[in-house]
C-alpha cells in the first residue's frame, strides 16, 4: 500500500501547480492500479481525497504531520512549514520555485516532477511492495 500526500496549500495555486499535482496524483494512481498495488491520497491536513478532481486548494489548510503512514509520497513545492526531521519516504518536487532544501529536510529522498517513475520504483522496491505479488505469479507458473 502506498499511501500519497497532496500538498493542497494556497502556494499550489501558482503558476500551475495545482493542475501538475493532478496530473501526477493521476499518473500515481494509474501505475499503482497497473502493478496492483494498493494506494490512498490525503491532503497534509490529513483527509482522505476519494475525487482527485475535487481537490480543494487553499492557504487556510492546517498541516498535520502527525498524521503520516508508512509507504508515504509527498507532492509538494515543499513551501510548508514542517520541522527538521524525515517525515516522508520520499518527496515529489512541483513547480520551478520548488523549495528542494525544505522537501530534503522532511523526505528521505527527492524527486522532481519529471522522475515520478523513478520516485515509485524507488520506494516500491526499497520497501517489498511488490513481494506480494511476486509470490501469487510464482505459484500461478506452469511447470514443463
Amino acid at each position: 500500500m502506498i499511501n500519497i500526500y497532496l500538498d493542497t496549500s494556497g502556494s499550489m495555486t501558482e503558476i500551475g501547480k495545482d493542475s501538475a499535482v493532478l496530473y501526477i496524483a493521476k499518473s500515481i494512481q494509474d501505475y499503482c492500479n497497473f502493478k496492483s498495488i494498493e494506494n490512498f491520497f490525503y491532503g497534509l491536513d490529513g483527509k482522505k481525497i476519494d475525487n482527485l478532481a475535487s481537490m480543494k486548494f487553499s492557504n487556510d489548510i492546517k498541516n498535520d504531520f502527525n498524521i503520516i503512514m508508512n509507504n508515504s509520497i509527498l507532492v509538494s513545492d515543499g513551501l510548508i512549514g514542517a520541522e527538521d526531521k524525515k517525515i516522508f519516504d520520499i518527496s515529489i518536487s512541483v513547480g520551478i520555485d520548488a523549495d528542494l532544501y525544505n522537501l530534503k529536510k522532511i523526505s528521505q529522498k527527492v524527486f522532481t516532477n519529471d522522475e515520478v517513475l523513478s520516485a515509485l520504483e524507488y520506494l516500491i522496491f526499497n520497501n517489498d511492495l511488490l513481494e506480494n505479488s511476486i509470490e501469487e505469479s510464482e505459484e500461478d507458473e506452469d511447470e514443463w
